[in-house]
């Protein structure tokens, strides 16, 4: 069984970096896309996954499987990953290991920013594990299956959920931090591309809560070019930051 959660993107609000490649992947310099080279290898489906320590053979059965597919793997160990992963479809990238998985996800929209500006391909952002490995992802599926049921694209002007489901931001509780409250601190450093900071609710006269549509699943597709809608300053702005920060 295959769902996704699609919603329209615009009623979201949603150091030294090494680039290498694997034995049999294609080598590309750091955010550079010739003009002659096709956007994305040419290709009509990009997988970006974040990747730790996971195995990811699943990975490479599927680039070595549809040949309209590119696999971008951004990893905190290009060794881990360089055992696993063996396609001619694909990329290894080692980066810090500082954002979990969205600090992933920002290198690889920095790096290929060009290629998404000229590219109708969709993408796909993903965890490097094949299966469900906790509770917060135990809906999630055998993702390697997924993965080849949308590799014919994804809904226009829709941000597809492979998971998950709306939750709400709370405000005011410091147990293990106020999300709340850093969202609001940061926003104007961050985030104001995004529209007005988010106003604070109340809910039963007590809870309060932020104004902002959030879903939890952190594993999501659209399509290139909706991506390349905000200006690269944007994410620039937001691996400048990411590199402060520590492991």
């Amino acid at each position: 069984l295959t769902w996704v959660l699609t919603v329209p993107v615009a009623g979201l609000v949603t150091s030294k970096v090494t680039h290498t490649s694997g034995p049999q992947a294609q080598v590309q310099a750091v955010g550079a896309t010739p003009s002659k080279v096709p956007p994305l290898a040419g290709r009509g489906f990009a997988v970006v996954a974040a990747h730790h320590n996971e195995d990811i053979r699943w990975l490479s059965r599927l680039a070595n499987r549809c040949t309209n597919c590119e696999v971008y793997i951004y990893t905190s160990s290009h060794a881990r990953a360089s055992a696993d992963f063996n396609s001619t479809r694909g990329k290894i990238r080692e980066v810090p290991n500082v954002g979990r998985e969205w600090g992933k996800f920002l290198r690889f929209i920095v790096d290929e920013y060009p290629a998404l500006e000229r590219s109708n391909a969709s993408v796909a952002f993903v965890h490097a594990h094949q299966h469900a490995n906790s509770i917060d992802d135990c809906e999630r599926g055998d993702m390697e299956s997924v993965l080849w049921h949308w590799t014919e694209g994804v809904p226009d002007d829709k941000l597809s959920f492979f998971h998950g489901y709306h939750v709400e931001v709370p405000y005011g509780d410091p147990t293990p931090y106020d999300i709340g409250l850093l969202l609001l601190n940061t926003w104007k450093q961050l985030f104001q591309d995004l529209g007005a900071v988010p106003k604070v609710l109340e809910k039963d006269g007590e809870t309060k809560l932020l104004d902002l549509p959030c879903i939890a699943g952190a594993e999501f597709a659209l399509l290139a070019q909706q991506i390349a809608r905000r200006p690269r300053a944007f994410y620039d702005g937001l691996v400048q930051w990411l590199d402060t920060r520590a492991p």
